[in-house]
């Protein structure tokens, strides 16, 4: 029984060449007439490229630490502490000094205004 399908399975299998041998790399493709094993060998190589690229993906230790300590979206948080703390200095440094310029001007004009009364 076991010559039986040895010979039935004999007609579908092929034996490699010394050449394929040597450059064999873990994929085997069926053989069809129709050349669909060419579209499928091409279908593997464009699906393995493609999974090559999005592995491609390095990341640094400081980006993996952030996201460690910040989360996910750790890029966006960066950015929003940074406008925040941009912000507090305008307001500290120019808003601040600006307000109490115009204070003390508005006080100064009110006692003069108030001395120049009576």
């Amino acid at each position: 029984m076991e010559e039986n399908v040895r010979e039935a399975g004999a007609s579908h299998v092929r034996v490699m060449t010394e050449a394929e041998r040597e450059n064999y790399e873990g994929i085997t493709l069926d053989q069809s007439p129709d050349g669909a094993a060419e579209h499928r060998a091409k279908a593997d190589e464009r699906e393995r490229m493609r999974i090559v690229f999005e592995q491609g993906d390095a990341k640094s230790v400081r980006d993996e630490l952030l996201r460690h300590f910040l989360g996910r979206y750790w890029k966006l948080k960066l950015i929003g502490f940074g406008t925040a703390i941009v912000l507090a200095v305008f307001l500290f440094l120019v808003a601040l000094p600006a307000l109490s310029v115009l204070l003390v001007v508005g006080g100064l004009v009110f006692l003069l205004s108030q001395l120049f009364r009576s």
